[in-house]
């Protein structure tokens, strides 16, 4: 499968052996069984991101580059990548201020969580809106993504035929964040120098 532009985010789906590469804002779906690869397919933004649901392969998630909203999840089952995402959501992240480096910290570092531990040895600038490292997770019906600003969200899309979407948790943690993890009911966020862990049991929805 040849892009016109470099590839920035790849993913595998071992349902029905599918490989989804995206360069730019095109996204193709290559069948390994297949003889020949499906074209390519244009969604509304840069495409930094791809995630197939653990659960559900049939529904991909995709990050994007975008202001507002960052996160367009695709039900296959309706059709391709080339028309409106069944959902879209986000957060516009604010302007960080950390403290300077060479702090050492193992704290609670958000209010709403009442089980959270980090190790910091400092912060790094943050990252460029829209940079490509940054990575979230999908479990079940939650997404989550953290920002350069320190905020990691947790949003619950479980009633998205209705398209509603939930903010059901936001933590918050003195560096910036690059890849987000949400294993069980743990969220895991790593950045700069250091690794935070909450626990959405101990949390306020």
């Amino acid at each position: 499968m040849d892009h016109t532009q470099p590839v920035h985010a790849l993913a595998y789906c071992g349902w029905d052996e599918t490989v989804y590469s995206a360069a730019g804002d095109r996204i193709a779906s290559t069948k390994l069984a297949a003889l020949a690869h499906a074209d390519s397919e244009r969604v509304s933004g840069k495409i930094t991101q791809v995630h197939v649901h653990p659960q559900d392969p049939r529904l991909i998630a995709l990050e994007i580059d975008h202001m507002d909203n960052q996160v367009q999840l695709y039900d296959l089952r309706a059709g391709g990548f080339a028309r409106k995402p069944w959902l879209e959501f986000g957060y516009r992240s604010a302007t960080p201020a950390f403290p300077s480096k060479g702090s050492r910290t193992i704290a609670d570092t958000n209010s709403v969580a009442s089980a959270s531990s980090s190790w910091s040895d400092g912060s790094s600038p943050a990252h460029r809106h829209g940079s490509r490292y940054t990575r979230g997770s999908t479990m079940n019906s939650f997404f989550a993504r953290g920002y350069g600003d320190g905020v990691v969200l947790v949003w619950d899309y479980r009633n998205g035929a209705q398209k509603k979407v939930l903010e059901r948790f936001q933590f918050h943690r003195q560096a910036e964040v690059a890849h987000t993890v949400l294993s069980g009911s743990d969220v895991i966020a790593y950045g700069a120098y250091s690794v935070t862990f909450w626990s959405m049991l101990g949390a306020k929805a």
